[in-house]
């Protein structure tokens, strides 16, 4: 199976018009990377870029946060072009990416060939550790 490459239609970047957020998930670690890339503090990138999010996990609600959308669009999303496409979020580096990814999710996307996409049976190490990290709330080390 060959490598996805992203062509940079923006076709993913797209959400129902009146959406407020893309469920792009921002991990600790694109924090750090976004918020370096851009020249902004960490609270800054949360601020301006993320929505609040939260989900269960052991009876415990876990904060996490996901990309703002503008216009029925990711924000970052300028003039067709990822204004954030050298430091994108892990998710985009993904895509269609095993982590986020399922039996008929991408096949609707016009740039994604069925021989580019990965199912796998069970998550890698590094999806693991994604996960992890929002369990660690390592959030508010970076903020």
């Amino acid at each position: 199976m060959k490598r996805f490459t992203c062509s940079r239609c923006g076709h993913c970047c797209r959400v129902s018009l009146g959406e407020d957020r893309i469920y792009v998930v921002i991990f600790p670690e694109d924090l750090r990377k976004m918020s370096s890339y851009l020249q902004i503090k960490p609270r800054e990138f949360i601020l301006s870029f993320c929505q609040k999010e939260f989900f269960l996990h052991q009876d415990k609600k876990v904060l996490y946060y996901v990309l703002k959308a503008e216009f029925g669009q990711c924000i970052f999303l300028k003039d067709g072009d990822c204004a954030v496409h050298a430091q994108k979020p892990i998710q985009c580096e993904m895509v269609p990416g095993r982590l986020f990814n399922f039996p008929g999710l991408w096949e609707y996307m016009p740039c994604v060939n069925s021989g580019d996409i990965s199912y796998g049976d069970s998550p890698t190490e590094y999806e693991k550790i994604l996960v992890k990290s929002l369990l660690d709330e390592r959030y508010d080390d970076l903020l």
